[in-house]
């Protein structure tokens, strides 16, 4: 049901993406998407009014910035980027991605996270291992 629900919402942004651009020369779908992508939370209704001439022409601003940033969310909030984002130490916002897919996305994050503890360990471990090693070599014992 989940997925059924995100293909629709990225079926209908996609009919959305094929109008005319309202408000002069931005790309209000397209400015949504990429804020959207990079967990952004959403423009104020004001940032678009104050571009648009008419109160028509502010409310499809603020559809197409909507429904590009609502992709832009669904981008964003993957188990993927979830894994990327942990194993860059970025942090994640608690609420940033819609609860439909913030469970897929924080799965990701712990995930990236345990995998960045799991090589730190390993690292740790074979340090240890060199210096017993080295220990046994000094004192004359060999290891092979």
């Amino acid at each position: 049901m989940r997925v059924l629900s995100l293909v629709l919402v990225i079926g209908l942004v996609g009919c959305a993406s094929s109008q005319k651009l309202p408000c002069g020369t931005t790309d209000w779908y397209e400015l949504g998407r990429q804020q959207g992508a990079v967990g952004a939370d959403k423009a104020p209704p004001r940032t678009i009014a104050s571009s648009c001439k008419s109160e028509d022409q502010n409310l499809d601003a603020q559809a197409l910035y909507e429904s590009g940033h609502s992709l832009g969310l669904a981008e964003y909030c993957s188990e993927k980027n979830g894994y990327q984002l942990a194993q860059m130490n970025q942090d994640y916002k608690k609420g940033t991605c819609p609860d439909l897919l913030e469970e897929a996305f924080l799965r990701g994050y712990k995930n990236g996270q345990e995998s960045i503890r799991l090589s730190r360990d390993r690292k740790n471990i074979r340090g240890h291992i060199e210096k017993l090693k080295n220990d046994l070599l000094k004192s004359n014992l060999h290891f092979s």
